[in-house]
């Protein structure tokens, strides 16, 4: 079997020009290096005292807020540094869905991970233990189940870089809502 080609064969016409050897960097000597590690740690340990009297500032009017608007603290502090907005289209969980949660636990509790019970088996399986449950029985499920949400939801930013993400989620929400109220009144006004 022959193969034939319609194309030129590729060649090299010229090789390229060899480029000059640079000479070593020099580094930098270890005093100076000492010098600026020394700086960055100063700034670093700087930024975080600032940022925890910041934190502390808010956590302190969270709860100015919740004495003056009757709400827990925590929840001032989720409007702050989490989505305010997600926090308030959530839904809340009906009293079957905490059951059928406190249940797959209670189920898979010792389970080995990749053999957990599935949950519809779970829920046919004791569907008419539910419906023998009290309306305070379901209400307890129910305080359950929000109660794990919020410790989800509103755990401490351990890291410098989640505080930060934390800072540049609020100041985009406030630039958004700025944008949002400057257009509004601009709209309003014409």
């Amino acid at each position: 079997m022959s193969t034939s080609s319609y194309l030129p064969a590729s060649t090299v016409v010229a090789r390229p020009a060899p480029t000059a050897r640079r000479k070593p960097s020099q580094g930098i000597p270890p005093e100076k290096r000492a010098a600026v590690e020394s700086d960055k740690k100063a700034k670093k340990k700087e930024l975080e005292l600032e940022l925890e009297a910041w934190y502390q500032t808010s956590k302190d009017l969270s709860v100015e807020l919740s004495k003056k608007f009757g709400r827990q603290p925590e929840y001032y502090l989720r409007l702050m540094f989490s989505n305010g907005s997600k926090l308030q289209a959530s839904r809340k969980p009906n009293a079957f869905n905490a059951w059928v949660h406190h249940k797959a636990k209670e189920v898979n509790e010792n389970a080995v991970c990749g053999s957990a019970t599935l949950l519809a088996d779970i829920q046919q399986d004791s569907l008419d233990d539910y419906h023998k449950l009290s309306q305070a029985e379901k209400l307890t499920y129910v305080k359950e189940l929000e109660e794990e949400r919020d410790s989800r939801g509103s755990s401490v930013r351990l890291t410098q870089r989640r505080r930060k993400q934390d800072v540049k989620k609020v100041c985009e929400q406030v630039e958004d809502m700025a944008i949002a109220s400057v257009s509004n009144f601009s709209t309003a006004s014409s």
